[in-house]
């Protein structure tokens, strides 16, 4: 929070929006193949309360797709077309799942490791914070790969070892 953003600014609109959507019935199948099968109110985001129709897909655009039910909490993407925009269900939303996962995992960490354990669950997210605020939109403005990343695996590097092992001398 405390560093400012350095990604380069977007260029245009981006190509590709995501909203949290949920499946509020399926459309008959019709004659039409490239009619749409699906019908979704979308729960967050700037288009917050409106129901669209779109086209069922499996995660990445498969052709498996999900067993989706009515009622089923989905990610919703939203392409801009030349002639208007493409509605996709792309996946169920995992992001509960995958916090209650998150949460079991430092629990298990904390039980396990003690404060070692949490200095070291500390040191993951310093990383992680590291690599999305600082390496990735430096990459992106154009500074040297190679540069950026072993500077940034220094500095995570110590410390975490700082974090973990102390400052010590022995």
């Amino acid at each position: 929070f405390l560093v400012p953003d350095l990604a380069p600014p977007p260029s245009g609109p981006p190509p590709v929006e995501l909203y949290l959507g949920r499946i509020v019935a399926f459309l008959p199948p019709g004659d039409d193949q490239t009619a749409p099968d699906v019908r979704v109110e979308i729960l967050a985001g700037e288009r917050k309360g409106e129901t669209l129709e779109g086209y069922l897909q499996g995660p990445s655009g498969q052709q498996e797709l999900p067993r989706y039910q009515v009622g089923d909490a989905v990610v919703v993407n939203a392409s801009a077309e030349p002639d208007g925009t493409f509605i996709s269900v792309a996946d169920l939303y995992r992001i509960p799942a995958l916090a209650l996962l998150i949460g079991i995992f430092a629990a298990a960490v904390t039980l396990v490791g003690g404060w070692r354990g949490v200095r070291s669950l500390i040191a993951l997210a310093l990383t992680l914070a590291v690599v999305v605020k600082l390496v990735v939109p430096l990459i992106l403005a154009g500074h040297d790969p190679a540069l950026v990343a072993i500077g940034a695996a220094t500095g995570v590097t110590i410390v975490t070892f700082l974090l973990t092992e102390g400052a010590r001398m022995t």
